[in-house]
């Protein structure tokens, strides 16, 4: 699992707002943050 700090570098690193709103991005941004998301080193 990734703690809250990791997420956000997740989230900005994927050009994406960390503010928005789940259901405000498009298919193709949410796949996006999926991979980078499977890609992310857990923090376990």
């Amino acid at each position: 699992s990734l703690d809250a700090e990791r997420a956000q570098e997740v989230v900005a690193g994927c050009g994406l707002d960390p503010m928005a709103r789940p259901e405000t991005l498009t298919p193709a941004e949410f796949a996006r943050l999926v991979r980078a998301l499977y890609a992310a080193p857990s923090s376990r």
